[in-house]
């Protein structure tokens, strides 16, 4: 047995295979040359097939069991547009980052580019913290359940909401008011005569006699009755000069009321000079405290000095 070339196998072929009956061909040529092909078959395939593009169709490697079917190719596999060079490593070990054309054109329209060149078209649901610091229940929360936007508990440090425009910060909420209204009443003891010209937070303004009114906020508007009103009221109306005013007092001195099933109100009257209740043309109130759910301090945190030394 001898490995031969294909070139030396069809030579031994023809010259000791010869095509006749003339009974020259031994049994040994028959062997020899089909030991000749057996030892180079395996040779002739690796150096490669390249006569007339022989595998033309589908080639099956492998009978389907276990380990076997390996096709190993040690330099690349040459693909009609290229040659592949690395192997394939997985779906499971294919690095993002690797990927071309990862910024060519706009290939991930469901994405935000980090940029801004992209809005937000449609409605996008945000149901946990975002937080610059990435840590949980921190940052801002939009809470669908309960019609909130949550903004704080930054690790029980202050929180301050800034507006770029004007460089202004809001510390806390509580410094806005939670209602107000302004109001005339110069038209007699009937409710007629009241006009409404300005309100927020306010469910009910009834006027009881003259110069004085029942004022209830909706419920939810306070958390307690020890929220802090400011009222003001003037007998002359806004044509009137800036000269020409009535001064009156407003007296503010009932809270009650607790939402369920009575709404949270307050009292506000109106006396002018002469001690005597009056319908003014002009009466203005706003009214700041707790709102339902928010945490009150119940003046603990206010340090008391008292230099008349009463207990």
């Amino acid at each position: 047995m001898a490995e031969q070339s294909k070139a030396n196998l069809t030579t031994n072929i023809t010259n000791e295979l010869a095509d006749n009956n003339a009974g020259n061909i031994s049994a040994r040529d028959v062997r020899q040359n089909m030991l000749d092909i057996v030892d180079s078959i395996v040779p002739i395939v690796q150096s490669g097939i390249n006569d007339s593009n022989p595998f033309s169709c589908n080639i099956t490697v492998g009978d389907g069991s276990e380990g076997c079917g390996l096709l190993t190719v040690t330099s690349g596999v040459v693909f009609p547009d290229g040659t592949q060079t690395s192997y394939f490593p997985g779906l499971g070990s294919i690095e993002h980052s690797g990927l071309a054309g990862l910024t060519t054109g706009d290939p991930h329209t469901q994405y935000v580019h980090t940029d801004g060149s992209r809005s937000i078209t449609g409605n996008m649901g945000l149901e946990g913290w975002v937080s610059e610091s990435g840590t949980t229940n921190q940052g801002i929360k939009f809470d669908d359940d309960n019609g909130l936007i949550k903004i704080g508990n930054l690790s029980n440090k202050p929180t301050t909401v800034r507006f770029d425009r004007d460089s202004s910060t809001m510390d806390s909420a509580k410094g806005a008011a939670r209602a107000w209204m302004r109001w005339t009443a110069s038209d007699g003891a009937s409710g007629s005569g009241i006009t409404i010209q300005s309100a927020f937070n306010i469910h009910t303004l009834r006027r009881t006699s003259p110069g004085k009114f029942q004022i209830t906020f909706p419920s939810g508007t306070f958390s307690d009755n020890y929220y802090v009103p400011v009222g003001n009221s003037n007998g002359r109306g806004d044509s009137d000069s800036a000269e020409d005013f009535s001064i009156n007092t407003v007296g503010m001195v009932i809270t009650s009321g607790n939402d369920a099933p009575v709404l949270r109100g307050m009292t506000y009257l109106v006396i002018n000079t002469s001690n005597q209740y009056v319908n003014s043309a002009v009466n203005t109130l706003l009214v700041y405290g707790n709102g339902a759910g928010t945490t009150s301090t119940s003046g603990t945190n206010v340090t008391i000095i008292d230099d008349l030394g009463v207990s």
